[in-house]
């Protein structure tokens, strides 16, 4: 699924090679022409497609499966732009609180759009976030921008947090630090 568009790159180069090389010069231009509209239907299907796979693998994340969790957070982190951003939307717009811990590990994504979309994610999900923003927070899981974007949101919900979650914080010793 990562090489999709990889795919489709490498489908267009070969089709346009071939129209180069095995057709008559004046049928190049209609040839050319028929191959980039294939081309963009093709990358329609593939964004849709994905976005479909997308969903299916969340789904399967969502229901306890450790692969498709591994799997889904390394598709987020994609090399391919396209299909990271997809995979990222369909986590950030899912509603189920089952996916929390999904969400709240993306706050360490290398890409720092993705970080900043996470955190006004979390933002929106309020206090229910806090306890896997406590684990990971603790468990010393996030650096950088990651780790400063976590410490500004438990630091913004702060006097909201359960008293469970704030005995944790204080004897890891979050706040001093």
């Amino acid at each position: 699924m990562l090489n999709r568009p990889h795919r489709l790159y490498l489908s267009l180069l070969v089709v346009w090679v071939g129209i180069v090389l095995f057709i008559r010069p004046e049928q190049f231009w209609s040839a050319a022409a028929v191959s980039i509209v294939i081309g963009i239907l093709a990358a329609f299907y593939f964004q849709a497609s994905s976005r479909e796979f997308a969903r299916r693998l969340l789904a399967r994340a969502l229901g306890g499966d450790r692969q498709a969790q591994a799997a889904y957070q390394a598709r987020t982190r994609s090399r391919f732009g396209d299909i990271a951003r997809e995979y990222l939307d369909a986590l950030l717009q899912c509603e189920d609180e089952r996916a929390l811990q999904l969400v709240v590990r993306q706050l360490g994504h290398p890409d720092a759009q993705a970080r900043e979309l996470t955190e006004d994610r979390l933002a929106r999900w309020g206090v229910r976030a806090a306890e896997p923003l406590v684990q990971v927070a603790i468990g010393n899981e996030l650096s950088g921008d990651g780790a400063f974007r976590a410490r500004r949101l438990l630091y913004r919900w702060r006097p909201e947090l359960s008293p469970n979650l704030t005995v944790l914080l204080d004897t890891a010793g979050y706040w001093q630090t």
